[in-house]
């Protein structure tokens, strides 16, 4: 990732530009981009959180960052 060995150099990934790249490599991996494309907020929520705990608050940030945009 990035030219660092995170294993060896676990630390690493506290970099803000290493673990930028991390999570954007997680996003894409996992097809989250592509179902908050499609507003699949519930399949978002799920495929990063493993489950639907705060789903309401989560949604409701969401909705507000939306009609900012």
């Amino acid at each position: 990732m990035a030219g660092v060995d995170l294993m060896r150099n676990p630390e690493q990934a506290l970099n803000p530009y290493i673990a930028a790249k991390i999570l954007a490599l997680y996003f894409k991996t996992h097809h989250i981009v592509e179902a908050a494309q499609a507003e699949d907020w519930r399949r978002v929520r799920l495929l990063v959180n493993g489950g639907l705990n705060n789903y309401a608050r989560f949604l409701s940030i969401v909705q507000r960052l939306l009609m900012t945009t």
